[in-house]
């Protein structure tokens, strides 16, 4: 059903972390942006063309590095990732250090944000770990104490401030997800696989969903379901109001390291460590339905990165540990 395309060099490999590549789409101007994380910077290439990654294609690479003014060296990033915001879209880098928030290209920084003793935990390293922007103008983020910080985004500038610290997880944030922009519903998943459902625009636990020690790793949102991708390579989806599962698939045989959803069309891609990227459909009826679409074998490759690239489903793109590219696929 999918064959490869193709490869989309990097100036550095990924590193071993979930949900290591993020997509920032620019149609008008027909370009595509790339991130995946190495060590302590950020790779961006800029691919001019089709998202399916055919036909002729320029690209253009920018790194950006996380650290302090004055610091020479710089902390481990855990995470990138594109917020589009109702007035604006920025590039969020969370690491070792704090949360620094650039405008999409990653040229300027607009906020920096270090983590304090609040979030720090005695015995255990303080990072920061899971991005999603909400309610238009906020975006939040994980920490490792396992609250979660919101940020208010100005239409323009520099004024951003934090504005409100949500308390209900006691492990270290693994991954967050929403409604986006147009919504108020944020979704925060821990390292003890328990699972918050928060209602804005001042954020209210709605919804818990007890985990069982095994991590949840990836966490997507599509209508009034729940999707998590655990440790163990399941891929749960429960309901968002009631918490109660709807279904469990034995999805991969290795730790699940990303997850991608399409809302149109309820196509949704998991990648893991076991090498393979599977694409799955989800069908709304009394419960979320779920079927196995296609199953892609990167040989050799322990995937950390998947995403569609097209919103049709068409083309979806996967990263993986040590490697220095980014590999396409295309729906025959």
């Amino acid at each position: 059903m999918y064959s490869k395309s193709k490869t989309i060099p990097l100036r550095g490999s990924a590193s071993a972390l979930c949900n290591n590549l993020s997509l920032n789409r620019i149609p008008e101007k027909n370009l595509t942006t790339h991130a995946v994380v190495h060590r302590s910077a950020v790779n961006l290439v800029t691919v001019s063309g089709p998202v399916t990654g055919e036909g002729q294609q320029n690209f253009h690479h920018r790194q950006v590095t996380c650290r302090e003014a004055g610091q020479h060296t710089g902390s481990m990033v855990l995470q990138a990732k594109w917020c589009q915001l109702a007035t604006r879209n920025l590039l969020v880098i969370t690491s070792q250090k704090g949360v620094q928030i650039f405008e999409q290209d990653g040229a300027i920084m607009v906020f920096w944000h270090a983590l304090g003793a609040a979030e720090s935990v005695s015995g255990y390293s303080t990072f920061a770990r899971g991005v999603a922007p909400v309610a238009g103008s906020l975006i939040c983020v994980g920490t490792s104490s396992g609250n979660v910080l919101c940020f208010n985004i100005p239409p323009k500038g520099p004024n951003v401030t934090l504005t409100e610290t949500m308390k209900g997880h006691s492990s270290a944030i693994t991954d967050i997800t929403s409604t986006g922009h147009t919504g108020d519903t944020v979704v925060t998943a821990d390292d003890s696989g328990n699972i918050i459902v928060w209602k804005g625009p001042k954020f209210v636990e709605v919804t818990r969903i007890s985990g069982s020690r095994n991590p949840a790793c990836c966490i997507c949102l599509w209508k009034d379901t729940v999707i998590a991708a655990y440790s163990t390579g399941h891929i749960r989806l429960f309901g968002a109001e009631t918490g109660n599962i709807h279904a469990e698939v034995c999805a991969h045989a290795r730790w699940v390291s990303s997850l991608d959803m399409l809302p149109e069309s309820g196509l949704l891609i998991s990648a893991s460590e076991d090498s393979y990227a599977r694409i799955w459909q989800l069908k709304k009826g009394h419960t979320t339905e779920v079927e196995h679409v296609h199953s892609e074998c990167v040989t050799d490759i322990q995937l950390c990165g998947a995403k569609f690239t097209s919103p049709d489903g068409r083309a979806f793109a996967v990263t993986g540990y040590d490697t220095n590219e980014i590999i396409y696929y295309v729906q025959n």
